[in-house]
């Protein structure tokens, strides 16, 4: 996609899962990336994937951190803008799961998880909102099919993309970018990198009935979640994926 050439984009939770597949997806077609996770050894290796797919050393960097601190935020959209100048697009993939239901959680978990899954997404929005502004450029959340669906054995995580929904409609409503550039995936965590080893039984018995009544998963019609996302950020003279109900944001 010739639309991609030459965009930068940040990339949260790039070391694995569908931030890693974006990434290198990305570098595929030409972007400039800025790759953000927690470990600075994955992300190493995502970099040398994407300098694999053609993309060169100067058009690629990479910043490690706790999104949950604001002074990493911070840290991370400077070097970003240091480094390129400008921001086309915000993808906000980093995310994780926790596996509890209310009589389970504990409170410090609770706090943590709010911190990385909701706080987090905010204000790196607002740090980021100043050069979108100016390119005109993309917003992309990862939600998930939880935040329309209660579960309570992920009780928290269903309420945190709640959130993420809701913040993407206001990011919309409130014209600080073009309302069709802030968009939610909401994806099924069935066979995301987030579930690896967790309570993997219940996982496959729940998603899989999920799959067959609801047909809300964005594996609809074999189609990866990162497929689906490049249909979203696609040329835009070209038809969004407005037909696919795994995206959320309906103005």
């Amino acid at each position: 996609m010739a639309y991609f050439r030459e965009k930068v984009v940040l990339v949260t939770g790039a070391s694995s899962g569908i931030g890693e597949a974006t990434a290198i997806k990305l570098a595929e077609h030409g972007a400039r990336l800025f790759l953000v996770a927690l470990e600075e050894d994955k992300l190493q290796i995502v970099q040398q994937k994407c300098k694999e797919k053609g993309l060169v050393e100067e058009k690629i960097g990479y910043c490690s951190g706790d999104l949950s601190q604001s002074a990493v935020r911070e840290e991370i959209v400077k070097n970003l803008i240091q480094k390129f100048g400008r921001l086309d697009i915000l993808a906000d993939i980093a995310g994780s799961v926790l596996f509890a239901n209310v009589c389970e959680t504990k409170e410090e978990d609770y706090d943590r998880f709010v911190r990385v899954n909701q706080k987090a997404k905010f204000f790196l929005a607002q740090l980021c909102l100043p050069y979108l502004k100016q390119t005109k450029g993309n917003i992309i959340y990862m939600s998930s099919i939880d935040s329309t669906m209660p579960q309570p054995e992920v009780v928290v995580y269903c309420m945190a993309k709640v959130a993420i929904d809701m913040l993407t409609k206001c990011l919309a409503k409130g014209r600080l970018v073009d309302r069709r550039n802030v968009n939610t995936s909401r994806t099924c965590p069935f066979h995301l990198a987030i579930c690896s080893g967790r309570r993997f039984e219940w996982i496959v018995h729940f998603y899989v009935l999920k799959f067959c009544i609801h047909m809300l998963s964005v594996y609809l019609d074999g189609i990866e979640p990162t497929s689906l996302w490049f249909l979203l950020h696609g040329e835009p003279s070209k038809p969004k994926a407005k037909l696919m109900p795994s995206f959320s944001v309906k103005l």
